[in-house]
């Protein structure tokens, strides 16, 4: 039961739950394809279509952001845990706190069930969020030809196109899990997806050494100030040991 801006109930399948809670410590590309219980998704469909209805794609976006930083309490895992801990989206929703990993866990599922968006992953050194396709707005950003908006759903009040301040000047590692999805369907996984450890997170990838699309125009353009995208070009043999984040 949540209160505040946004007071409503959640139907939670408990013996999902539990098992949850014997689950090992995955990559964390398990939590973003992950599916919730049925009865957790009703519950949700129950409270968020209506709210959605009317409403243009930006507008859903928004107030789906605006419901996770308003909903939940953000907290670091060392803090909580003294660890490094990833909630799927129905534990996000159990549990007390939540980091920006599961928060940014939670916002992806519910903007590719109730907008049907695409959606990217922004890995800053300290920091996880998001961003979403979306064909109109002011703070969009181009990658591999569309058009997204950042959505930090750990910087509360924050609107589409702000991410915290810690990472405003730095340039994000872009992660896209759909594409993954897609290929692992329909089994058409190339041999250069492999596990890269990127600021101390083991993620799922396919590399190639592309220029940041968050990076100026204008700005120098040798190896150390360009930065892995996910599942686009095999290459993973090229990259050297150390991703870098930033430049030096």
């Amino acid at each position: 039961k949540f209160t505040g801006k946004y007071p409503f109930s959640l139907s939670l399948n408990r013996n999902l739950l539990d098992f949850y809670a014997t689950f090992p410590l995955c990559d964390l590309s398990v939590y973003f394809r992950a599916e919730p219980s049925k009865t957790f998704t009703n519950s949700m469909d129950k409270i968020v279509k209506i709210h959605l209805k009317g409403k243009s794609r930006p507008e859903q976006i928004a107030w789906l952001l605006d419901l996770v930083q308003q909903v939940f309490i953000h907290k670091p895992d060392v803090e909580v845990h003294k660890t490094e801990v990833y909630y799927f989206p129905e534990e996000t929703a159990f549990y007390p706190y939540a980091d920006c990993e599961d928060l940014s866990v939670f916002l992806s599922w519910l903007i590719c069930r109730y907008v049907t968006s695409e959606v990217l992953v922004l890995y800053y050194p300290t920091h996880v969020a998001i961003a979403v396709e979306c064909f109109e707005g002011r703070e969009v950003f181009k990658f591999r030809n569309k058009e997204y908006l950042i959505c930090d759903p750990s910087y509360r009040g924050a609107v589409p196109g702000k991410i915290i301040p810690a990472c405003a000047s730095l340039k994000p590692v872009i992660v896209s899990y759909l594409l993954f999805i897609v290929l692992f369907y329909f089994r058409f996984l190339p041999q250069g997806i492999g596990q890269k450890r990127i600021s101390g997170r083991s993620v799922s990838v396919q590399f190639s050494m592309v220029e940041s699309p968050l990076t100026p125009e204008g700005e120098g353009s040798s190896l150390k100030e360009h930065y892995v995208s996910s599942l686009q070009i095999a290459d993973l043999d090229s990259l050297p040991d150390d991703v870098p984040i930033r430049p030096n």
